[in-house]
């Protein structure tokens, strides 16, 4: 599987798990061609777009320590890959210690993905507030 695979896999995932119903069927179809990309990302990160029910608000701030520990208490394996407005780090797979490192508070807009549809970090550079979306019982305590 390559790089631009195992990307696309999370992608979807994360749409088909935390977009909202009316803007899944768009995103998915600008999934399907990789020069959309940019759209999909402006669409994907745009307000709204991801639905809130299964997102918490992490409240430590740009602490990575914590954030890490949170996700790892939320299932994450040690690799995850990065979503992002940033053309550098968009599409990165990284180990989760090493991308959050990198990204975190980076001024850009960007998800890391630690498993497809199930668990994702979400910053938001316009907000500056952060969540992790996941689908996993029992990690509402952790926030």
């Amino acid at each position: 599987m390559t790089v631009a695979d195992v990307q696309q896999q999370h992608i979807i995932g994360l749409i088909t798990s935390f977009a909202s119903l009316d803007k899944r069927e768009e995103l998915l179809r600008l999934a399907e061609d990789p020069a959309k990309h940019g759209d999909l990302l402006a669409l994907l990160f745009h307000r709204g777009t991801l639905g809130t029910h299964w997102a918490r608000k992490v409240t430590s701030g740009r602490d990575t320590h914590t954030i890490e520990q949170l996700l790892h208490a939320s299932g994450s394996g040690g690799q995850c890959v990065v979503i992002s407005t940033s053309p550098d780090a968009d599409g990165q797979c990284l180990p989760l210690a090493e991308a959050l490192e990198k990204y975190v508070g980076s001024g850009s807009t960007l998800i890391i993905s630690c498993s497809p549809g199930e668990l994702v970090y979400f910053e938001d550079d316009s907000t500056d507030e952060r969540y992790v979306f996941s689908t996993r019982d029992g990690t509402a305590s952790f926030f």
